[in-house]
C-alpha cells in the first residue's frame, strides 16, 4: 500500500515539474516571473525566509541540474533566468552580514561552484 502511495505522489510530483505548463517569459516582471517560474512545481517560497547567499546557491545549484530536490523540473533554469530570479530575490532577503550564526558549509559550496 505505502508503494502505491509513494508511486502516486512521486508522479504527481514528475507530472506537476514536467513542463507541461507554460513557461513565463523574460518579458515577466521580476515579482511576477518569479511566482510563475517556481510557482509551476511549489507553493513559491518567500525571498525573505532565505539569506541572499542561500538563495545563490541554491539557483546555481538548479541551473547546474545538480540540485536533488529540483531535479524533475523540465527546462532546468538557465544563467539568465537565474539573474532574473535574483533580481527580485535579492533586495528582499536578508543579508549574510545579518546572520549570526553563517551556515559555512553552503557559503564554501557557492565558492566552490562559481
Amino acid at each position: 500500500m505505502q508503494k502505491i502511495l509513494f508511486s502516486i505522489i512521486a508522479g504527481s510530483v514528475l507530472t506537476a515539474c514536467s513542463g507541461t505548463t507554460s513557461q513565463p517569459t523574460h518579458t515577466s516582471s521580476a515579482e511576477s516571473y518569479y511566482q510563475a517560474r517556481c510557482g509551476s512545481c511549489h507553493e513559491p517560497v518567500a525571498p525573505e525566509n532565505h539569506y541572499t547567499f542561500q538563495w545563490e546557491r541554491l539557483l546555481t545549484l538548479m541551473v547546474r541540474d545538480i540540485e536533488p530536490s529540483h531535479k524533475a523540473m523540465q527546462p532546468i533554469l538557465s544563467a539568465e533566468e537565474k539573474e532574473h530570479l535574483l533580481s527580485y530575490i535579492r533586495p528582499l532577503s536578508p543579508k549574510e552580514e545579518e546572520k549570526d550564526n553563517t551556515d559555512e558549509v553552503m557559503r564554501q559550496q557557492l565558492r566552490e561552484l562559481q
